[in-house]
């Protein structure tokens, strides 16, 4: 009885993690759909702090991944690799 309980308890939460990277996933592509390189570079340094992702969920999870040459910012090119990443 235990062994069926853990296998579906297993199962479960195994199907409930697949959902969630899927959501995030989907929330990544609508991210980089509807956000412009342009509109979260709000002080037109030509790079993306982590300051200026604070209101960009997605982003603040994917900044060490985009911020290639880890330089604490993210470059326009660094930026369009945020497809790559979601894919």
């Amino acid at each position: 009885m235990n062994k069926i309980l853990i296998l579906a308890l297993t199962i479960a939460f195994s199907s409930l993690a697949s959902a969630n990277e899927t959501v995030a996933i989907d929330a990544m592509k609508t991210t980089e759909s509807e956000t412009s390189f342009e509109s979260i570079d709000v002080d037109s340094d030509g790079v993306i702090s982590m300051e200026e992702v604070a209101e960009h969920e997605v982003l603040q999870l994917a900044f060490d991944e985009l911020d290639a040459n880890k330089d604490g910012s993210i470059s326009e090119d660094e930026y369009k690799n945020l497809s790559e990443i979601t894919q």
